[in-house]
């Protein structure tokens, strides 16, 4: 029977209504309540208070047990409240208590009617009350035959009770039990339960222990993930600590180098420096040692003025002569002599004509080649001090003692404006470079400057000031500013729009007379004369750059029109003329092209000049932003090209290479004077360009007759009509280029261009044939035929267009060159001769130089 039991016990609460486990009683075991109770109330009501209580113990020892018989009872209030589950139950109950009832009632005869200690008093269960009844009624209707297994059933259900109400171990109030069983077989089952108990707790046990263990492993691991975390993060913190040491290592590092480089450049700056101071100083020497002297004049020299070319060099003294000079040898060509004192000397733009004032109320017109007087100009009725030239030579001003600025015509000696204004002597003129503006200077009490309106005779604008300066007045080559000097130390530069002053040069020592002012031609420097010396100043800062002395004090200052040399006339009787080459570079002005304004012309009635003269017009380009733009020109790969164009140099470049014409762009053609001092002509072969190089040096002021033809995949260059270079073979053939062909510059990408020309174009053709080379390379001809792409003669004279001679309708856009008149074609002047002979000199010394 004990095995019996036991397996009844280890059943479970599977299945609990279905099976009909003889542990499940969801009635009395479970619920506390009266057999076949069908109400919901009751039956929710008796499950509620049972799991309350089972709550109140459901701590310590008991919890295992209290979780399992709160499953119990939930178990069995879900069977009570499903009615199908419930009536079901209720018909295997019925049966069971009528075999229960039968074996109570024989156990009851057998013990004599005895009761078991264990026995639940009727008072305590009306249940039981109820089920005795029963069992007491169905006894007698057992047969015989079924005595013996009612019996043993009986004894099941006994053990079944024993089991299922035992006797909590501690002091927590038992779950009163329904069924009781002998005490000695309560005891033995409480036992096997017991053990039960032990075994589940001891399983409970390790499997806590289990989870624990598990979890402490969780935990380890957690841990461990975390230290390698923590560790990740200590070797990402090391290594951007070490990161940063590196960083300031290599920033410290870097710190020293560039104190270093600082150092050296400090050095190196300090040497610039010394260097540059020595340069400077060896500069000043050799401008000082440069002078050339020219004695003629007996008395003080009261004005000086170059020759707009800058061959001749005009002087007037307080002996009563004019005197003319060759500015390169210092030969005294011609003394002009009049009748009082000469105290201003002008050239008219072409050279040809001098103009005198002085001690006399005549103005004097001179032929500058033969001395010849050629007109006089009367209706002042003081002394003359100043004498100038319009730009455009078709006017002239003077000032002087009767305290009026008078205008002249110099073709009819006619007078055409009288300006009055000054209250004492005029003591100097000029106009503006445009010819629209008249300056003048005077010595009253407010040394006053006037600005007038050159035609028209209007005072523009009035500067008093008792330093304001009225000595010297001198316009900018720009026209934007107006230098005056003073008898009081003073040298001023004005806007000469608006009057505003600009610069006041400080500096000025001895008696404070500054007689003369001058700008250098580009306008940089400023230059002055007085009882201090000559002096050359920055004419952006008021820097003072030279001074150079002279003997006595100096009344006069001019440049020449290139701004290589800079003459001063004294109080002694001399010239005294710098050669300021040495300086130029360094003051960032290598060498200056003639100035714009100047009308080309013979030069100064030079005999080559009048044999070779022809008349005509051409344009100048600046060599700084002036050029013509063609459209492109179509030339066909396999064609004969013949480029011509007759050019005049007027300055070589100062770096790089300047181009007469060019449509180069990784293809095309172009002529152009390199920093070789020779003629280029360059021409694209698909492989690169073929250069092609004159033998001959350029000289400054020479006209050119330029032709680089390619023919037959040769290339050559003739200049004047003879082979200068080549021929040289090409590699492929000609590649055109679909850039525009721009005289008197290079065409860069994007539109630009640059390498300007300094100089006058007065021819240009470009054709596909060459017949009978020789003859019409000597006698450049304007006929044209149908080998020709374009031709422009520069016959317009005026406008901003250049047009095509052939009808091809390739007409150029003339963007800042100027027009003027042309009358020299392959003559070379002595001063360019010169000039292109020191230039050669130049560069062959900086070759061998270089060389050793």
């Amino acid at each position: 029977m004990s095995l019996i039991m036991w397996k009844q016990i280890s059943l479970g609460p599977k299945n609990k209504c279905a099976a009909m486990d003889s542990q499940f009683d969801p009635y009395h075991k479970w619920l506390g309540i009266q057999l076949f109770e069908s109400d919901h109330d009751v039956i929710t009501a008796a499950a509620e208070r049972q799991m309350a209580y089972l709550h109140q113990i459901n701590t310590g020892p008991h919890l295992s047990d209290s979780q399992r018989i709160l499953t119990e009872v939930a178990a069995a209030k879900v069977c009570l409240l499903d009615t199908r589950k419930r009536t079901k139950y209720d018909v295997k109950l019925k049966s069971e208590i009528s075999l229960a009832s039968q074996f109570s009632e024989i156990l009851t005869n057998h013990d004599g009617g005895s009761k078991s200690p264990g026995a639940v008093p009727q008072s305590q269960s009306t249940e039981h009350r109820d089920w005795e009844w029963m069992a007491t009624r169905s006894w007698l209707a057992i047969p015989k035959k079924l005595l013996i297994p009612a019996v043993v059933f009986g004894v099941v259900v006994l053990m079944w009770g024993l089991v299922v109400f035992q006797i909590p171990t501690d002091s927590t109030p038992p779950i009163k039990p329904i069924l009781v069983l002998p005490e000695g077989e309560n005891e033995r089952f409480a036992e096997v339960a017991a053990e039960q108990v032990a075994e589940r707790q001891a399983a409970e046990k390790a499997a806590a222990e289990k989870r624990e263990a598990d979890r402490l492993a969780d935990e380890a691991a957690r841990a461990e993930r975390e230290a390698k975390r923590l560790a990740k993060i200590a070797a990402n913190e090391r290594k951007a600590e070490s990161g940063v040491v590196e960083k300031a290592a290599a920033e410290r590092r870097e710190a020293e180098r560039i104190a270093e480089i600082s150092a050296t450049e400090r050095e190196a700056e300090r040497s610039v420096v010394e260097k540059a101071i020595a340069e400077t100083l060896e500069a000043k020497r050799l401008v000082a040692e440069s002078v050339r002297t020219l004695n003629g004049h007996t008395r003080a020299v009261l004005s000086v003025a170059f020759s707009p070319y800058g061959q001749r060099l005009a002087t007037g003294s307080d002996d009563r002569t004019a005197k003319i000079w060759d500015a390169s040898t210092s030969q005294e060509l011609l003394t002009l002599k009049g009748k009082g004192t000469v105290n201003s000397v002008a050239y008219n733009p072409d050279g040809r004509h001098l103009a005198t004032g002085g001690s006399y109320t005549i103005v004097r017109v001179w032929d500058a080649s033969t001395g010849q007087e050629l007109l006089s100009l009367r209706g002042h009725t003081g002394i003359l001090d100043s004498v100038a030239y319009s730009p455009d030579g078709r006017r002239m001003a003077s000032g002087g003692g009767d305290n009026t600025v008078r205008v002249w015509d110099t073709s009819t000696g006619q007078e055409l404006l009288t300006l009055k204004g000054h209250t004492d002597r005029v003591n100097s003129v000029a106009f503006s470079p445009d010819g629209q503006r008249l300056a003048s200077g005077s010595g009253d009490f407010h040394n006053t400057v006037k600005v007038w309106n050159a035609s028209t005779g209007q005072e523009l604008l009035t500067r008093k000031g008792y330093f304001g300066g009225g000595r010297s007045v001198a316009f900018s080559p720009d026209g934007r500013r107006l230098a005056t000097s003073s008898d009081y130390k003073t040298v001023k530069i004005w806007n000469a729009s608006t009057s505003q002053e600009l610069l006041t040069l400080k500096g000025i020592k001895g008696k404070g007379t500054v007689n003369s002012v001058t700008f250098s031609p580009d306008g940089r420097q400023l230059a002055t004369g007085g009882s201090d010396g000559v002096k050359v100043w920055d004419a952006s800062t008021g820097q003072e750059l030279l001074t150079l002395k002279g003997t006595g004090s100096v009344n006069s200052v001019a440049y020449s029109p290139d701004g290589r040399e800079l003459a001063m006339g004294g109080g002694d009787g001399t010239v005294k003329v710098w050669d300021l080459s040495p300086l130029l570079k360094l003051w960032g002005v290598e060498q200056q092209p003639l100035a714009e304004n100047a009308t080309a012309g013979k030069l100064e009635a030079d005999p080559l000049a009048e044999e070779n003269a022809t008349g005509g017009v051409a344009l100048r380009f600046d060599g700084k932003s002036s050029y013509v733009q063609i459209p492109p020109l179509r030339v066909g790969y396999k064609d004969t090209l013949v480029v011509e164009a007759d050019a005049t140099l007027d300055a070589f470049p100062n770096n790089g290479t300047a181009y007469v014409l060019s449509n180069l762009q990784d293809s095309g053609f172009g002529l152009a004077i390199k920093p070789d001092h020779h003629w280029h002509f360059f021409i694209h072969d698909r492989e690169g360009y073929v250069d092609v190089k004159s033998n001959e040096p350029v000289r400054l002021g020479e006209a050119y007759q330029l032709a680089g033809i390619e023919e037959n995949n040769q290339v050559s260059l003739y200049v004047n009509g003879r082979l200068q270079g080549g021929p040289i073979p090409m590699r492929g053939s000609f590649n055109n280029s679909s850039m525009p062909l721009l005289l008197g510059a290079d065409p860069e990408r994007k539109g630009k261009r640059h390498l300007h020309f300094s100089g006058i174009i007065s021819r240009v053709k470009i054709s596909r044939e060459v017949d009978d080379l020789k003859r019409h390379l000597q006698e450049p001809s304007t006929r044209w035929d149908r080998s020709t792409v374009a031709l422009y003669d520069f016959d317009e004279g005026q406008g901003n267009t250049l047009n095509d001679a052939t009808g091809n309708r390739n007409i150029g856009n003339i963007v800042g060159a100027k027009w003027i008149k042309h009358g020299i074609v392959g003559i070379v002047d002595r001063e360019a001769a010169d000039t292109a002979k020191k230039s050669s000199n130049a560069v062959e010394t900086s070759e061998s130089e270089g060389a050793n």
